[in-house]
């Protein structure tokens, strides 16, 4: 197994947050880029996520903590410039699918409890002045949306525990409130999360997305 690979240090920019953000990886046989309709959109094509088994494959925690590359390192960070500690993209996976285990009342093993708690307390928004439940992290990092009609090739620029912004060139293509999936670009080694998610608004260049439930593992 190889050590993760941390993405290049992103540029020193300011801190900024473009539009209404609403806040993965995997060697797969991706089909052809999708081609939008520029009536309109996409139906619902990812299935119900709450109808989809979430749990993770035995061991994904374990082989990503041995240093494994099981997805992209996401480098990301803070109003202050200050880095994420830690793989922000495996702890967003992470925390959505022990949240949501516990929300549908799964009994959780101690120690998974006290982790969720952790990651909960980290992925938290630190100024809830503007509603915000969780922390939004700024980002530069590829990452594929699956539709119906194929995936398409975005740049996620914005993330937080409950979505993200992502900028695309057709994104008035994307109808408001289709179903789609998040799959951020493997850096080396296998992944096949998927984390369901709907498009709450689109513009021209960038979409928002909020994350809908736990990640689908295949």
């Amino acid at each position: 197994m190889t050590a993760p690979s941390p993405s290049p240090s992103p540029d020193v920019v300011p801190w900024t947050i473009r539009g209404r953000a609403a806040n993965d990886g995997g060697h797969a046989t991706w089909p052809e880029p999708a081609v939008l309709d520029p009536a309109g959109a996409f139906v619902d094509g990812c299935g119900e996520p709450a109808l989809v088994a979430t749990y993770s494959p035995l061991g994904f925690v374990a082989v990503r903590d041995l240093g494994a590359s099981t997805h992209a390192w996401l480098n990301a960070w803070l109003p202050d410039r200050s880095t994420y500690v830690g793989d922000l993209w495996s702890d967003v996976l992470e925390y959505r699918e022990g949240r949501m285990r516990k929300l549908a009342g799964s009994p959780l093993e101690p120690a998974v409890d006290l982790r969720i708690t952790e990651l909960d307390a980290k992925l938290r928004a630190r100024d809830t002045v503007k509603g915000r439940q969780f922390q939004r992290f700024e980002c530069s990092q590829s990452a594929r949306i699956l539709v119906p009609g194929g995936a398409l090739e975005t740049l996620m620029v914005d993330v937080s525990a409950g979505g993200a912004k992502l900028e695309y060139p057709g994104a008035t293509g994307l109808a408001e409130g289709s179903m789609v999936s998040l799959c951020v670009e493997s850096a080396g080694g296998p992944c096949d999360a998927l984390l369901p998610s709907r498009v709450v608004w689109s513009r021209a260049g960038a979409f928002g997305l909020m994350f809908a439930g736990a990640p689908r593992w295949g």
